[in-house]
């Protein structure tokens, strides 16, 4: 920054700037209210030239409700250019001469002024450093405005600029940083650390765009896939309705026909077809309609009617057993006493047949009546053995055991 001769203190008009701090040697352009622009232009008319002190007001302050406690004491002295009437007041265009700080402010009928000093910098940095820092400082604003397209024109000034105060003037007022922060560069005297605090501050700007970028294309990848598989649905849907209508009948119309086929009681039949309506006249983008076809399939794989047993003909049983088996009379008697006990009581409830002896005396015969195809749903229980070894019933015929099914 341009570090002036120390001046005689004089006062000045003060500019306040909203949400923007202004570095110097850097150009700019701000609106001001009507008193201050009538004031300004008084002045370029009568000593050819003016200025003014430019001071940022502090975060959350309204212009309404300005007073010399709002204003951060460190500025610039502006050289205004030019003053050109606006729909609220004037815009200003004025250059930053130099850092000054105002030593006490005042009001007077809603206009400020202030006693101001120079501010120069603390030079405590060598050619060599500075030369080093900016290099870095321009690779760290070529890394930031690379996420952005059409950023050449941004940097091709940076990149003609041969001091780092120079790009601060005229990064900074575009960095979306808090006027904090940015004021807090304008208020470091010396050079070695104002450099160092905007290197900082790019680098930290870098990681947050990064990290942002980062976040917005994940989530982009996310809501575009979940609007690639909304599409395929519909897609499906309407290739759906499309082969529901080549085969004559819509999926409603389908379900409409399981039901009257259906063995399901009335009361449950009336309200599968209440449900049925609310499907038809809600149509598939009904946000309830999975919902409903999905009840509608319960209703209709539930099983509504239980079958009733056959009653049990000990004469057709015997006779099986005596076509399909020869011998084994024991086995076939006892067979036929089991069948006509539970005949007697009269019981639904199915039995535990157990068949023991040796392999191949007829067990798993006996099971399937007769037909090797017939599926066996048989448990193997393995033969105990006594003391010398030798299993027991090995030499027996087949011997049963009923048990009450549990």
């Amino acid at each position: 920054m341009h570090s002036p001769q120390p001046a005689m203190i004089r006062e000045k008009i003060v500019i306040p700037l909203f949400e923007t701090v202004v570095y110097p040697e850097s150009r700019t352009k701000f609106p001001v209210d009507t008193t201050t622009g009538e004031a300004l232009l008084s002045a370029m008319k009568n000593d050819g030239s003016a200025s003014a002190v430019g001071l940022t007001v502090k975060c959350g302050v309204q212009p309404s409700e300005v007073s010399a406690e709002a204003f951060y004491t460190t500025g610039n002295l502006l050289e205004i250019a030019h003053v050109q009437p606006a729909d609220d007041g004037y815009l200003v265009f004025a250059r930053a001469a130099f850092r000054v700080k105002a030593v006490t402010l005042s009001e007077n009928d809603g206009q400020f002024s202030a006693v101001y000093e120079p501010l120069p910098d603390l030079p405590d940095l060598d050619e060599g450093t500075r030369a080093k820092m900016l290099v870095d400082i321009r690779k760290a604003v070529h890394e930031i405005s690379g996420n952005f397209q059409g950023s050449e024109q941004f940097t091709r000034p940076v990149d003609r600029m041969d001091s780092v105060d120079q790009i601060i003037g005229f990064v900074v007022p575009f960095m979306p940083v808090d006027v904090a922060v940015k004021q807090n560069l304008l208020e470091t005297v010396s050079v070695r650390e104002r450099y160092a605090a905007f290197l900082e501050v790019l680098t930290n700007l870098k990681e947050s765009i990064d990290l942002r970028i980062e976040v917005a294309r994940k989530v982009s990848d996310k809501v575009g896939k979940a609007n690639r598989e909304a599409m395929l649905r519909e897609q499906l849907k309407v290739i759906q309705d499309e082969l529901n209508g080549c085969d004559g009948s819509s999926g409603e119309e389908g379900y409409r026909e399981r039901i009257e086929r259906s063995t399901m009681p009335d009361e449950v039949r009336k309200k599968a077809f209440s449900e049925l309506k609310k499907l038809e006249s809600g149509g598939s983008q009904h946000h309830e309609s999975q919902g409903i076809r999905n009840y509608l399939d319960l209703l209709l794989d539930l099983p509504w009617t239980v079958e009733e047993k056959k009653s049990i003909d000990i004469a057709e049983s015997r006779q099986v057993l005596e076509s399909n088996h020869n011998g084994l009379e024991k086995v076939k008697e006892r067979i036929v006493q089991h069948l006509a006990v539970m005949k007697l009581k009269e019981e639904k409830q199915g039995s535990i047949l157990l068949f023991a002896g040796p392999p191949g005396t007829g067990k798993t015969h006996q099971r399937r009546g007769g037909d090797p195809g017939a599926p066996a749903d048989l448990r193997r229980v393995p033969a105990r053995a006594d003391r010398t070894g030798h299993e027991e019933g090995r030499d027996e015929e087949p011997r049963l055991h009923p048990r009450r099914d549990r």
